[in-house]
């Protein structure tokens, strides 16, 4: 751990000589280990900066610059090579990896030719678009049939209302071209009025106002192992359960009516927004009720927001969340 200029003085005595000798073979064993560059670096010289101790910087001196070889972390025992960024290697052999970080891709040399992995060089589709740098919670690579590009996987939140004596509840401009399917998840949802059926319909302009015809729905419930049902067509809402005289809604306790419903079709302007989903509650009469509903806007125009509601009075209480889907 030590430096040591190599010229000798010819005339020196054995003893000096011997001294001076030592300190010289002293410095090449540790490398020429110190906390600037050796005074006496030539080219192709290797030494060890330990400025920045406990971690080591080894580097190679080409005769004007020190070129950073890697890093010797003494506390964990581990030598980290410097990988290469920004800048292509000049001539790097074949099978050699790195990654760029201007273009954010990991590039391969391959028969002699700089290839970005996964490249529509090699088959597999174009990446640059990929930005690697702050990927996301459960980010996966997609590809849209034109380009690879980030998403992410399964469901995304997109909002939570736990309403408190209101009208309805809205999501409104949550609905766009980034999902493929919404789903609409209630638990809980306690009506302020005894014997009520909870509704739902759509905007078109992001809940400025809401469409009030075009509808068409079915809802279907057990009761005791009896079924029942009703529907409407057209209509001026969808229904999710059957607003039939003895299957409403309770405003008893905390049960109220849970469901989950799910919303396809919303940006698809060459098919309509359609409805699906299973819900189950306590009725008025004092009766567990558990069915599906379906329903349908028809009309070919985007839907970028919904609102969920009541038949009369306001929503007590409950969780109401929309996800945005992505298949």
């Amino acid at each position: 751990m030590s430096q040591f200029d190599f010229t000798r003085d010819p005339n020196l005595s054995g003893t000096t000589f011997r001294t001076e000798n030592n300190s010289a073979l002293a410095a090449i064993a540790s490398c020429h280990q110190g906390d600037s560059r050796p005074s006496y670096a030539v080219e192709g010289m290797i030494w060890v900066d330990d400025s920045s101790s406990p971690i080591l910087e080894v580097l190679y001196y080409d005769g004007t610059d020190d070129i950073k070889i890697g890093e010797i972390n003494v506390s964990e025992g581990i030598f980290v090579p410097t990988p290469a960024l920004a800048d292509n290697p000049s001539a790097p052999p074949n099978g050699f990896l790195w990654y760029n970080s201007t273009t954010h891709q990991f590039t391969g040399r391959i028969d002699s030719t700089n290839r970005p992995l996964l490249s529509s060089a090699s088959g597999l589709g174009d990446l640059a678009g990929v930005d690697l740098d702050t990927p996301a919670n459960r980010q996966i690579l997609r590809h849209d049939g034109i380009d690879w590009i980030n998403d992410v996987e399964g469901l995304t939140l997109l909002g939570t209302a736990t309403p408190s004596s209101v009208a309805s509840v809205s999501f409104n401009s949550l609905m766009t071209s980034a999902f493929q399917s919404y789903l609409l998840v209630g638990e809980g949802v306690v009506p302020a009025t005894n014997a009520t059926n909870l509704q739902l319909r759509f905007s078109t302009n992001n809940g400025d106002t809401w469409v009030n015809s075009g509808y068409a729905w079915n809802a279907t419930e057990n009761v005791t192992g009896n079924p029942v049902g009703n529907g409407g067509n057209p209509a001026t809402l969808i229904q999710i359960n059957t607003n039939t005289s003895s299957l409403n809604v309770s405003n008893s306790g905390t049960r109220g009516i849970s469901f989950v419903t799910k919303i396809l079709g919303s940006q698809n302007t060459s098919t309509r927004t359609q409805v699906v989903g299973n819900h189950h509650f306590w009725s008025s009469a004092s009766t567990f009720a558990g069915g599906y509903h379906s329903g349908i806007y028809d009309a070919t125009t985007a839907v970028n927001a919904v609102q969920l509601f009541f038949s009369s009075g306001n929503i007590a209480t409950g969780v109401i969340k929309l996800y945005g889907v992505r298949a």
